[in-house]
């Protein structure tokens, strides 16, 4: 189905789902329907990104850095 957040920037949007690591313990995954909605998303040209928290959360501040410039604390 439809992604957590989409986020838009300077010539750029991503459609951005989470998964919750830290609640069921074990490392979250899309379900088919997230995979083909995901697989349209990126045949359109939109980007997606998918990730676990809190386990991933130095990824994700790293990716919006880049996307953004700034400092995500």
């Amino acid at each position: 189905g439809w992604p957590d957040y989409v986020v838009f920037g300077d010539g750029w949007h991503a459609f951005v789902e989470l998964k919750a690591t830290q609640v069921t313990g074990r490392r979250g995954q899309l379900d088919d329907g997230q995979k083909r909605y995901k697989a349209s998303v990126e045949a359109a040209g939109a980007e997606w990104r998918t990730w676990n928290l809190s386990d991933e959360w130095d990824e994700i501040k790293a990716w919006l850095r880049e996307r953004t410039g700034r400092q995500i604390t």
